[in-house]
């Protein structure tokens, strides 16, 4: 809604902004797809309601932070292209859980900035958390679920 004189806006109020904040991550995905040739996986369900998205990308690396400013909250998504295997990780201070389809993943409960969990289908891995700001107590029925979650286009 705008308020205005003949000759100027005098107040200007925001109704509905219409933004969508997975509009990044669309863009991100899309980005990192096009340039490595793969299809990434992505979560449909969330620890939280998402009003931010903020992404990052490097050589090998995307990185997409999903956050509620209401709660500080944070989780994250970090996705990676890899020529190691998953089976070759250390196991000292993990859990290994199976997702739906069969796919190994590890929980790490000691990591200090989240919870996390890491998984790999075919040549990408990916590494899900849960801040510890976000939720004090991050169960891993938390990441399982929304690694169970997790789709390809």
């Amino acid at each position: 809604k705008v308020s205005f004189t003949k000759t100027q806006i005098t107040d200007i109020n925001e109704v509905y902004n219409g933004s969508n904040p997975f509009m990044n991550e669309i863009k991100a995905i899309e980005k990192y797809e096009e340039r490595h040739h793969v299809d990434i996986l992505k979560p449909t369900i969330f620890p939280f309601e998402v009003t931010h998205v903020d992404t990052h990308q490097d050589k090998d690396a995307l990185v997409i932070r999903y956050r509620n400013d209401n709660l500080h909250g944070l989780f994250q998504l970090k996705v990676t292209k890899t020529s190691h295997s998953l089976e070759e990780y250390p196991s000292n201070n993990v859990v290994s859980y199976t997702l739906r389809d069969g796919t190994k993943a590890f929980y790490q409960s000691n990591y200090i900035p989240a919870k996390q969990l890491l998984f790999q289908r075919g040549k990408i891995q990916y590494t899900i958390g849960i801040s510890q700001s976000t939720k004090k107590n991050v169960a891993v029925s938390n990441l399982l679920q929304i690694a169970n979650s997790m789709i390809s286009n």
